[in-house]
């Protein structure tokens, strides 16, 4: 399904527990950490990742493991993650990238491709400790 990752974990993981887990290891050369976004309480918690001028990718927890979505950045909170990712990264170019599409193609395009980059990561991650 495009716009929806899940990376199935054998552990439950709480939302801050999972938070706490990522920050910890995150790299900053790859992207800036993940950001708790709960500005919206009907839609839930979720950490926020930069993607494009458009969309963000969000992850939460549920039943199944660990879920990535893309997610509309209608929010200036979530606008302004995308001017902190490292001009060098692979990241930046497609994120520049994203600017030469309408919204649809946008969707389709670069910001899923942020989030199958954002899954693998955020895989090895879990991966680290088994």
């Amino acid at each position: 399904m495009k716009g929806k990752q899940v990376i199935p974990t054998a552990k439950r993981w709480e939302f801050d527990e999972l938070m706490e887990y990522l920050q910890s290891r995150w790299d900053e050369g790859f992207s800036p950490k993940p950001v708790k976004f709960d500005h919206r309480p009907v839609i839930g918690t979720y950490m926020v990742l930069p993607g494009t001028r458009r969309f963000c990718v969000m992850i939460y927890v549920n039943a199944k493991g660990v879920v990535l979505i893309t997610y509309p950045t209608d929010e200036e909170f979530a606008i302004r993650l995308i001017d902190d990712i490292p001009g060098k990264s692979t990241l930046a170019g497609i994120a520049a990238l994203s600017r030469c599409f309408d919204r649809e193609k946008d969707r389709k395009g670069p910001a899923e491709e942020m989030l199958l980059k954002y899954t693998e990561y955020v895989r090895s991650l879990l991966e680290e400790d088994g």
